[in-house]
């Protein structure tokens, strides 16, 4: 999978799961479920 590199040099996976509209139970699950399918870039930024 492509990487972007970030400002401080790291680097994360182009790709991700946005979790900003998710709430409680729902927001765990699809976390959960993201991870176990091999992402690794967890967007949980608010609005």
């Amino acid at each position: 999978m492509r990487q972007i590199e970030l400002n401080n040099k790291q680097t994360i996976p182009q790709i991700g799961v946005g979790t900003w509209t998710l709430r409680g139970e729902t927001a765990s699950q699809n976390v959960r479920l993201a991870l176990e399918a091999g992402f690794r870039h967890i967007d949980t930024a608010g609005i």
